[in-house]
């Protein structure tokens, strides 16, 4: 009789290019398992959204077990306390899983496998969420990289794995394993499809009618230029190598510019596993103490989209309504936010993290430093996104605006210019005292 392994599922809510569901069946007969993580659950951020999102590709996940003959067994609870218990009643001697690289996931996994140790049971990490284990690439003088560009050219260099198809055929769960009940949540928005065949249908359809003109249409938020892919790609329910084998099969300007996004993730991955205290802190030293304004008001204003600044409203009701908004708007609101209202980028990407389907962990924190400026690979601080130019040259006839703002907007809450100027000066002050010298 074939000795079960549990592959553990988290992150990673799918069957195609599965490294640890591949370990598994070499070894023995994999028994798929999802926990339902206690304390990730009770997480405030954790919004109605986000959970309906979760179970709904946990659901799919079920189905393409089902479909190739096994069940996702369902459980809820500590993942420390449980699997262990787990793993001894259902006698299996390993267990398998795609390694996470949040600071969350990277002590959940340490504590799992200290406590199947304990009970004399292997854990096995394996690689596969991203296209290069985060944190590991090094410059040539042996430091984490913190600028874009040289990582991009040396992860391009880097050979990388083909992407694992899907298995044929999987074995029956044991006799009598009851599979455990997902629960049925209701989000506060219209979902997309979930699971791995819309996930792939949708990867196919930008490969074959967008992939070749990325490069020229990405930026304007109104036409269908973006692959959507990202609330997929959060949850694994995608694979991120996957996703750049077939651009990289196509070939062309577009693809180059739509891998170059995908290393981005890469990038921002990299910089949360090398410095996890960037999840509250700024990468960037000199903006320690940065004398940002508490003010409710203003923040409960961006957050509503009731700015009076056409773009940066159209892009809160569209996250508010769907979870989702375009990547060139997401650089106006937070640089709204963070430079003309100099509120905390913290508050900010709370605020992201909660409404947003892709609200990746490393990609939010990451990017709202970026744009703040505080972050690696930043923009100079006086780089200033002008809401107005940009509303002029990415949605010139106002087609996206009218798409999400149907009424009348707001006279403007500040005065564009007097608060650029505001933000210079308070930066410049700042970053001044921040090089002086202390004289003890």
């Amino acid at each position: 009789m074939t000795t079960p392994v549990i592959v553990w599922h988290r992150e990673d809510l799918r069957l195609h290019d599965h490294p640890a569901l591949d370990a598994g069946l070499l070894e023995g007969a994999p028994l798929p398992l999802l926990i339902l993580d206690e304390q990730l659950l009770a997480r405030a951020d954790l919004t109605p959204r986000c959970q309906a999102w979760f179970m709904q590709n946990a659901a799919a996940l079920r189905q393409q077990y089902r479909r190739l003959g096994s069940e996702l067994v369902v459980r809820q609870g500590r993942p420390e306390r449980l699997l262990p218990e787990l793993a001894q009643s259902w006698g299996v001697r390993a267990v398998h899983f795609l390694q996470s690289h949040t600071p969350y996931g990277l002590q959940r996994d340490r504590q799992v496998a200290a406590a199947l140790r304990t009970v004399g049971i292997r854990a096995e990490a394996h690689d596969g969420l991203y296209l290069h284990r985060p944190g590991t690439l090094r410059t040539d003088g042996g430091e984490p990289y913190r600028v874009y560009t040289p990582f991009m050219k040396r992860l391009r260099l880097l050979p990388r794995a083909v992407p694992l198809a899907t298995p044929g055929r999987l074995p029956p769960l044991p006799v009598g394993l009851p599979p455990g009940e997902l629960p049925e949540l209701k989000s506060d928005i219209p979902l997309p499809l979930a699971g791995e065949a819309a996930a792939l249908a949708q990867l196919q359809t930008f490969v074959s009618q967008h992939l070749q003109r990325y490069h020229q249409t990405r930026n304007f938020p109104a036409k269908p230029g973006t692959s959507r892919l990202s609330p997929y790609l959060t949850l694994g329910v995608l694979s991120a190598r996957l996703a750049y084998h077939l651009a990289e099969l196509a070939g062309g300007e577009g693809a180059q510019v739509w891998q170059n996004e995908l290393i981005w993730r890469e990038f921002q991955a990299h910089l949360l596993a090398s410095y996890p205290d960037t999840l509250e802190s700024p990468l960037n030293p000199r903006w320690q103490g940065f004398p940002w304004r508490d003010e409710a008001e203003a923040l409960a204003a961006w957050r509503t989209g009731q700015t009076g600044y056409p773009v940066v409203d159209a892009g809160m009701l569209e996250l508010a309504a769907t979870g989702y908004m375009h990547n060139r708007v997401r650089m106006v609101t937070a640089s709204f936010l963070t430079k003309h209202l100099l509120i905390d980028w913290r508050q900010g990407e709370r605020i992201f993290k909660a409404l947003l389907l892709d609200g990746d962990t490393a990609q939010n924190v990451g990017n709202w430093q970026w744009t703040a400026g505080c972050g690696a690979d930043a923009a100079p601080y006086f780089r200033i996104f002008n809401p107005l130019l940009q509303a002029a040259k990415f949605d010139p006839d106002g087609a996206y605006v009218r798409r999400w703002r149907s009424e009348p907007g707001l006279p403007p809450m500040i005065d564009q210019a007097a608060a650029r100027a505001r933000y210079l000066e308070v930066a410049q002050a700042h970053l001044q005292r921040a090089e002086s010298p202390v004289i003890m």
